[in-house]
């Protein structure tokens, strides 16, 4: 006895016949993921981004030549700080408009994904 169901091409079909469970994830339940991902990464990125003066030459020579000045550190901490609240205010506004969307499903869209 034959089996005449149509079998998706991009699941892989066991040898007993069977399909194996995609690991597919829903859209939105994949972009979710990512962005709690990122949030969670972001404190990673601003240690970077802090540790760059580290980096930066002293110039404690005397001649003053490729050193940066105290004020130019103090403005770029103070710009990096603002970029890292401005990333993390629109990764979670984005994070809450997805929150938003998958609360307004109504349940009789559930079964017709």
């Amino acid at each position: 006895m034959s089996d005449t169901r149509r079998q998706s091409p991009s699941r892989p079909v066991r040898i007993d016949g069977r399909i194996e469970p995609g690991t597919f994830l829903e859209k939105r339940s994949y972009r979710r993921r990512r962005l709690t991902d990122g949030l969670r990464l972001l404190p990673v990125l601003g240690l970077w981004v802090f540790m760059v003066p580290v980096f930066w030459p002293e110039g404690s020579d005397g001649d003053g030549a490729g050193a940066v000045s105290m004020s130019g550190a103090l403005v770029y901490i103070f710009a990096a700080w603002c970029g890292l609240i401005a990333v993390c205010g629109l990764l979670v506004r984005a994070q809450k408009r997805g929150e938003d969307k998958a609360l307004s499903v109504e349940p009789t869209d559930i079964g017709a994904q």
